[in-house]
């Protein structure tokens, strides 16, 4: 009796140990699984926040280059005012959008001895300078575009107020563009008033510099692949006015046209090349006038490779101003070396612009240091410039002109 008794016991005691195993057993089948499904979700939220990081749009110098329509995904409108980036127009379509925007510049300048003390009569001057622009980019699809862009740009104080000073309310940009994928590559085109800027825009430019830009009223073409990229364009030069609102116009006496081809070489090098045509019926000059003609030839290349990056470009022009020849070529070289293993990847470069019959005297260095925000990280940089001040045959009897830059630039690693 006691034998069974013991035997029943022994076997309940079995049955027990084996239910809290299996107990055990599930809990920590249980507890894996929920840090499993923890983990998995926190790789996503990761996965989000580095997805919300890298495909979040950009603010661009050119704002009709701006595309908002990742912004569709709500999860990506994170940021004030993203409701005025990103306005459906059809909602079945997410590339059908209007994006709103604004640009607000403000500078206060102080000049003493204005043209380096040539011109005794010009005083001391102190100024604002604003610039204000509003756009308003409609994506009708993935293919079309319409964008609009107004401005009003004022010099306040200022004594003497030139063309590229002011420009009370215009019509800044206004076009229709096109755009369409193949397998082949992708092909578009734009009609109306619009900007140009090649690479570094050493000789074609936005104009940001001074208070009012240049726009061009144009027809453009473009033909991209993965190696090669060819451009063409045919222009008139808006001319400014700051007599009343809506006065700027562009004129068939002067004309700018060109071609552009672009090679990528590999990832991290290209090489470019293009020629324009400028041409201006009435020009006038101290020492030439008569119809203008000159032709344009530029080449340049870029590219980093271990550490080393360089942007070389080289320009020579030909042509006539009535009776008069012209020669010209200019040299721009921007090279550097980053110490990536070093802390703050610090970058040291020269920079050279030369150009033809620069007779320099009375030489000025400039040292700019300056803490900035670049690629989202604090950034220490330090620029030493070399300025000549150069005669020229023109309105200006002296410009002082950059010959050679010096720039360190520094960056925290991640």
């Amino acid at each position: 009796m006691i034998d069974r008794q013991r035997c029943v016991t022994s076997r309940l005691s079995i049955a027990l140990s084996l239910r809290s195993v299996s107990k055990a057993r599930s809990l920590l089948l249980s507890l894996a699984a929920l840090a499993f499904a923890q983990w998995n979700c926190r790789s996503a939220l990761a996965a989000d926040d580095f997805l919300l990081e890298q495909e979040r749009p950009s603010i661009k110098a050119d704002r009709s280059q701006e595309d908002w329509s990742l912004l569709a995904d709500p999860k990506l409108r994170n940021e004030p005012l993203d409701s005025l980036k990103y306005i459906p127009l059809f909602p079945s379509n997410p590339d059908s959008y209007i994006s709103l925007g604004l640009n607000l510049r403000e500078i206060f300048e102080v000049s003493d001895a204005p043209a380096f003390g040539t011109v005794p009569a010009n005083p001391r001057d102190s100024y604002w300078l604003q610039r204000a622009q509003f756009h308003v980019d409609v994506h009708l699809n993935e293919n079309w575009q319409l964008f609009t862009q107004f401005e009003d740009v004022r010099a306040f104080n200022k004594t003497v107020v030139g063309p590229n000073d002011a420009n009370r309310f215009d019509l800044r940009l206004a076009f229709i563009g096109y755009t369409h994928e193949t397998d082949a590559g992708t092909f578009s085109a734009r009609v109306g008033r619009q900007d140009f800027a090649f690479d570094l825009e050493r000789f074609m430019s936005l104009r940001d510099g001074p208070n009012v830009r240049q726009s061009f009223d144009a027809v453009w073409a473009g033909w991209e692949t993965d190696a090669w990229r060819f451009y063409g364009l045919v222009s008139q030069p808006v001319g400014y006015r700051d007599d009343d609102p809506f006065d700027d116009r562009s004129s068939s006496d002067v004309l700018f046209s060109g071609a552009r081809i672009e090679r990528q070489l590999s990832p991290t090098i290209e090489a470019c090349a293009y020629y324009t045509l400028y041409q201006r019926k009435a020009a006038d000059f101290l020492t030439a006038s008569g119809e203008e003609g000159r032709h344009i030839l530029d080449i340049r290349s870029a590219g980093k490779h271990a550490g080393f990056d360089w942007d070389v470009e080289a320009m020579g022009q030909v042509g006539k101003v009535g009776s008069a020849d012209i020669l010209a070529w200019a040299l721009g070289a921007r090279t550097g070396y980053t110490f990536q293993n070093v802390s703050w990847s610090p970058r040291i470069g020269p920079q050279q612009t030369r150009l033809r019959n620069c007779a320099a005297s009375l030489p000025q260095i400039s040292i700019l240091p300056s803490i900035a925000i670049s690629r989202g990280l604090p950034c220490l940089r330090a620029i030493a410039c070399l300025l000549m001040p150069i005669p020229r045959t023109g309105p200006e009897e002296l410009v002082m002109l950059p010959r050679g830059y010096l720039s360190i630039i520094s960056y925290p690693q991640r």
